[in-house]
């Protein structure tokens, strides 16, 4: 925000200079109506700058501001008509560009976060599976039998630790079954 700041100042004191040079230049030939307009939009690099802020940001339409210009040469009309047109079309665009790029570049940090944060959790899910198996497992076969599960499950520390999770302990044994594809009674890890 501080660099798009400099740089719309920037934009706004280099133009404001450019008419500043001209308001200074053909004040005396123009007449006291148009040289109080003069005063009141372009009588300080300041008032000029926030002129030139009002008419690209809505605080006051740009015709209104362009209208002292008429009376003098054409080319501050168009160098008038050029700012309006490079700073709404070119610049703004810019620096809307440069807050979208942000916003994109942090949700894409976001999204990346959650995925890792997924994967973490998958793995600490993995690791707990695993921890129940060695547990469930008294022998230390690396084969898990239907009977063995069975008597694991009947210990309160691990019903507890199923109610914690919201899981029944009756679909421990409903997984068993769909794990042991061949009919055998027994899974590996």
């Amino acid at each position: 925000l501080a660099w798009i700041f400099l740089f719309v100042f920037l934009l706004l004191y280099s133009f404001a200079l450019c008419f500043l040079y001209g308001v200074a230049e053909y004040f005396p030939n123009v007449d006291a109506e148009i040289q109080e307009e003069f005063r009141l939009y372009y009588g300080s690099l300041s008032t000029c700058m926030l002129s030139l802020f009002m008419c690209i940001s809505g605080g006051d339409d740009w015709a209104n501001r362009l209208q002292p210009f008429r009376s003098l040469p054409s080319v501050y009309v168009w160098a008038f008509i050029f700012y309006i047109f490079f700073t709404v079309f070119g610049a703004l665009n810019i620096v809307a560009a440069a807050f979208v790029e942000t916003a994109a570049a942090v949700s894409r940090r976001d999204r990346d976060s959650m995925i890792e944060h997924q994967i973490k959790k998958q793995q600490h899910l993995a690791d707990d599976i695993r921890d129940f198996f060695h547990a469930a497992d008294p022998d230390g076969t690396g084969w898990l039998k239907r009977d063995e599960l069975s008597k694991y499950l009947q210990d309160d520390k691990v019903k507890a630790a199923f109610s914690a999770l919201d899981l029944d302990v009756s679909q421990a044994i409903d997984l068993f079954d769909l794990l042991d594809a061949d009919d055998d009674s027994m899974i590996t890890l």
